[in-house]
């Protein structure tokens, strides 16, 4: 069936191949390899679609040295689809065991220049948050936070003397735009020599700094974002100094003083929202004494 479907869309697109796999890897689309050569996505889910016309305006208005190049995209019956070139390489889950510290420590410089020129961009094409907005955002979520907090009789007392005492100071000077929003390493591709970026479907215009959520998450708990078939070669000690190598090397993210603050909220609120989702108290808990922990010492 799906078969059937990509290659009536590549009919319409006049594009010839010889064969067609399936990608191991790709949450939330449907994804095949057109020979080596192309990418497909498509989808018949609305909420998948709404991401997918996400990636197809990124693709459409950026043209960069590091991310695959657009073909095509459009819809076939119910289907919404995006062609773009394959990345000829391997993601950084499954080869970073395999690296050099000297590689290692190149590809995440590699990695700043990439994100400092994403940031960098004009991102007028998506809609977002302004800093007004974004600090009402934050806001409202360490609100809901407290709330569910509460419903679980655990002390929030911490949490509250942060928004009412501290908030509009931390979240006084913060830059707005084009921010990545996914950033790990089951979306950057190496293929010897060059990094490339791939998965545009959560970019934002929101707090530049907000794109540390996932990458520092990442480095903490370096298994959290891989595929299962990359889980077990991933050894904690080989991303343990990644963090430090890329602040060094985009010093202008974490010019102000509040930006480190800044970060571990959005990490509390981003994981400890996971471990209420999940019912596990013992988590919840943890997650609750590393914030009370943070800002005590601060």
């Amino acid at each position: 069936m799906q078969n059937d479907i990509i290659k009536e869309i590549l009919k319409k697109c006049d594009i010839s191949y010889s064969s067609l796999t399936k990608s191991k890897s790709g949450f939330t689309n449907n994804v095949y390899f057109i020979d080596n050569c192309y990418v497909i996505k498509f989808s018949n889910d609305e909420n998948i679609k709404e991401k997918l016309e996400k990636e197809i305006t990124i693709y459409k208005n950026l043209d960069l040295s590091y991310i695959p190049k657009y073909i095509a995209s459009g819809n076939y019956n119910d289907y919404k689809y995006l062609i773009i070139t394959k990345i000829n390489g391997k993601s950084l889950y499954s080869i970073w065991h395999t690296l050099s510290e000297k590689e290692r420590t190149n590809i995440i410089i590699e990695i700043a220049k990439i994100i400092k020129s994403f940031h960098q961009i004009n991102g007028d094409f998506l809609t977002g948050y302004n800093a007004t907005s974004f600090r009402k955002h934050i806001k409202n979520e360490l609100l809901k936070i407290i709330e569910k907090l509460q419903k679980l009789n655990l002390n929030v007392k911490c949490l509250q003397d942060i928004l009412n005492k501290s908030f509009d100071k931390l979240f006084c000077d913060i830059k707005i735009g084009l921010v990545y929003n996914d950033l790990h390493f089951d979306n950057f591709i190496y293929d010897g020599e060059k990094v490339y970026l791939i998965d545009f479907d959560r970019t934002i215009i929101t707090s530049l700094d907000y794109d540390m959520m996932i990458f520092k998450t990442m480095c903490e708990n370096p298994s959290k974002f891989a595929n299962e078939e990359d889980e077990d070669n991933i050894i904690d000690s080989e991303y343990k100094n990644i963090y430090q190598i890329f602040r060094a090397n985009y010093k202008e993210l974490f010019a102000n003083k509040f930006t480190d603050d800044r970060i571990f909220i959005y990490q509390f609120i981003y994981l400890i929202n996971q471990a209420i989702e999940c019912k596990d108290i013992k988590w919840v808990k943890q997650e609750l004494q590393k914030f009370n922990l943070y800002f005590m010492k601060s």
